[in-house]
């Protein structure tokens, strides 16, 4: 799968816009989905940057998207809105995540030739950790990627170290939620109309009904050798009794 731009949303620019920065952003993301041809419930992914108002725990209030399977921000600086777009590209196509760092010193010059390392932690386990490098992509810029390979908040620290010293650390996130079916918080009873109109059960049976009859026999089987191995052993008893019990007296023999 190919990622492209499909459309743009943008909003009246102006010191005064009349209207909060979450309004105006929730504008740009209509109008954007209009150039597109989209609905608000064809979204399944943002990102965004760091610094927004609107973040994506919002949009399913603002805007009625539904739940996301993807989300992520990039640290606001320069050269960020490319990243932006890139990580946007990432989660269409590849199912990884490309993280870009920016290093800007101090007098607002781009930090070269710094050893950089990337630390992913594990969104199961915190005790469990990867380390990537992150190669220099050009002026001031370090970048790397890794496997988004399960569910869950990932983690990430870059370290950038000059000579040997760790001079400054970058931390951020990424996020690749559990699918929506897992997210419902309401019952759906359909699936169970449905299922008892096929099975001839009851959808929602009140709790006198769950143990109801109605009719319906159960034929079981029961085992039989108990009952013989009883009564041979009652005529084992009753042939001893008669042989060594004499009943009537006794009776004189004559020869």
């Amino acid at each position: 799968m190919s990622a492209v731009v499909a459309g743009v949303g943008q909003t009246r620019f102006g010191r005064r816009a009349g209207a909060t920065e979450t309004a105006l952003a929730a504008q740009a993301i209509v109008a954007a989905l209009r150039d597109a041809g989209l609905r608000p419930a064809d979204v399944d992914g943002v990102v965004r940057f760091d610094r927004d108002a609107l973040w994506e725990y919002d949009l399913p209030g603002v805007l009625a998207l539904r739940a996301l399977d993807f989300y992520a921000a990039v640290p606001f600086g320069p050269g960020a809105a490319p990243a932006l777009v890139r990580m946007a590209a990432m989660a269409v196509e590849q199912g990884r995540a490309r993280v870009v760092v920016d290093a800007v010193g101090p007098d607002d010059r781009f930090v070269n030739a710094m050893d950089t390392t990337l630390e992913i932690i594990d969104p199961r386990d915190a005790k469990v950790k990867r380390s990537l490098p992150m190669n220099q992509t050009a002026a001031g810029r370090y970048e790397a990627e890794f496997p988004v390979d399960r569910y869950g908040s990932y983690l990430l620290k870059a370290v950038h170290r000059r000579d040997g010293r760790v001079v400054a650390e970058s931390l951020g996130a990424v996020a690749l939620p559990y699918p929506a079916e897992y997210l419902r918080a309401t019952p759906d009873p359909e699936p169970l109309r449905q299922a008892a109109l096929v099975t001839g059960g009851l959808a929602s049976p009140a709790p006198a009904q769950l143990f109801a009859r109605t009719g319906e026999k159960i034929e079981t089987h029961r085992e039989l050798w108990p009952f013989v191995l009883l009564a041979v052993a009652c005529l084992f008893l009753c042939d001893v009794y008669l042989r060594r019990v004499r009943l009537f007296g006794y009776r004189p023999l004559r020869f």
